[in-house]
């Protein structure tokens, strides 16, 4: 599998392989998604009115600066698409859907900014790798699997030297929301011409299965990218999840309960794992020397013998065999993942944690 959540293929009763919010999905939004279904004899809005004007409230931008699509995935195939690019910038470990929309591009050239495994911070060397042939540079802010936020000053460097050779930035900031110290720079999209920046509620709010995501810029590459869209490439409900998720973010504390919930958590599963890559956000980058000890087997296969799902990292570009990633759950959830990690390696006779 190159993403996680492969619950169809195996029998799983708690999965650690997505990266979603812990504190599951508002009622508020469940209601929501059940009310809409009132309007399934009507074709969606095409121009995504409702949501573009609640998303541009909530993000401090214009509406005509936004597009909403079938998720985040699909908004990143398709600006890959609009700007065809010949030569394309991956961090890596990375997230794989980028890779995937550059494929689509046969005559695109892939170069890679390795991240070192002491730190896997990005620093400002990949300032050297933007040179004036780069005609795009996909950054994750937090990078995914590793969790690391980008630093806002060194950000705010690649952004404009990426402008002042035309290359283009694709950032994707869908799990920023969940991250400590986060800042956006969805504002910044007028002062950057060459930026894009792309969102998504389904992590946030616990629902991968409603696919919600948009993606902002300025208007004339708005349009632009429009012209690489379906017609109707926004279900009723996936519109109703957006409108009605500003609203929670704007009217309730659901946002920082989250962020309490996330910190906690992940300090206990940092605390447990000493193998565990500090991380900023809602899931942590583990290495078991498990793996490396004990022959024809790995935590990922041991922990499925327990029906635990977690991402095998190790087909990652930048990371191998040994590498997993796991999502920060509940504290009964986390605590059983600890303690079956625990019994798998005493049933090894290996006294690492992992």
């Amino acid at each position: 599998m190159i993403h996680g959540g492969d619950i169809y293929s195996n029998k799983i009763e708690y999965d650690f392989s997505v990266n979603i919010n812990p504190n599951g999905c508002p009622q508020q939004l469940i209601d929501a998604m059940k009310d809409s279904f009132t309007s399934i004899s009507h074709y969606p809005d095409p121009e995504q009115k409702r949501a573009r004007m609640s998303l541009a409230e909530l993000e401090g931008v214009t509406p005509d600066s936004i597009i909403c699509g079938n998720g985040a995935s699909e908004l990143i195939m398709t600006a890959v698409r609009s700007i065809n690019p010949k030569k394309a910038l991956l961090v890596s470990p990375g997230f794989y859907g980028y890779r995937h929309a550059l494929n689509a591009i046969p005559e695109c050239n892939i170069t890679e900014y390795i991240l070192k495994e002491e730190d896997f911070l990005l620093t400002e060397d990949i300032l050297n790798y933007l040179t004036p042939d780069m005609d795009l540079l996909f950054l994750t802010n937090p990078n995914n699997p590793t969790g690391k936020n980008i630093d806002s000053t060194l950000l705010e460097r690649i952004l404009a030297q990426c402008e002042s050779i035309d290359c283009t930035v694709i950032l994707d900031e869908c799990f920023l929301r969940l991250s400590d110290n986060c800042h956006s720079f969805k504002s910044s999209v007028d002062k950057y011409s060459n930026l894009y920046v792309i969102d998504a509620f389904t992590k946030l709010f616990a629902c991968p299965g409603i696919r919600a995501g948009y993606l902002v810029s300025n208007a004339d590459h708005i349009n632009y990218v429009k012209n690489y869209l379906p017609e109707w490439n926004l279900s009723i409900h996936s519109e109703e999840l957006l409108v009605e998720g500003v609203k929670v973010l704007q009217e309730t504390d659901y946002l920082e309960r989250s962020i309490e919930t996330i910190k906690r958590e992940r300090d206990y599963l940092q605390k447990e794992l000493d193998c565990a890559v500090r991380s900023d956000t809602n899931f942590l980058l583990i290495k078991s020397y498990f793996d490396n000890k004990i022959f024809n087997t790995n935590l990922y296969s041991e922990l499925l013998k327990h029906n635990i799902l977690i991402r095998d990292c190790s087909n990652f570009s930048g990371l191998g065999v040994g590498w997993y990633r796991i999502a920060v759950k509940s504290h009964n959830e986390n605590m059983l993942l600890i303690e079956t990690i625990k019994d798998i390696y005493s049933e090894f006779k290996y006294d690492r944690t992992c």
